[in-house]
């Protein structure tokens, strides 16, 4: 990733990139910030799913060992640290 994007470019980026207006989000929700973005693409993804019979699910821990609430902890793992994916 490093190749591809400049830590000033992406911070850049960062900086002008809203997903939510701070004036009128839910303090108590933790993802108030991120959740307009997570109802889009749940609306997309129900839209253009193909449904099938059979479908597989995997579960995948991306390592993340800063500060935040919604980071999990799982002792004997792996990665023990960091929030919890699922995949189908």
């Amino acid at each position: 990733m490093s190749d591809a994007l400049s830590q000033n470019r992406f911070e850049e980026i960062l900086s002008v990139l809203h997903l939510c207006d701070n004036q009128n989000h839910v303090s108590s929700d933790r993802m108030a910030k991120v959740r307009p973005l997570f109802v889009q693409m749940n609306e997309k993804c129900l839209q253009y799913f193909l449904n099938e019979k059979h479908l597989s699910i995997d579960e995948s821990t991306l390592p993340y060992y800063g500060r935040h609430s919604s980071k999990q902890c799982i002792v004997g793992k792996p990665i023990r640290m960091g929030y919890s994916l699922s995949f189908f």
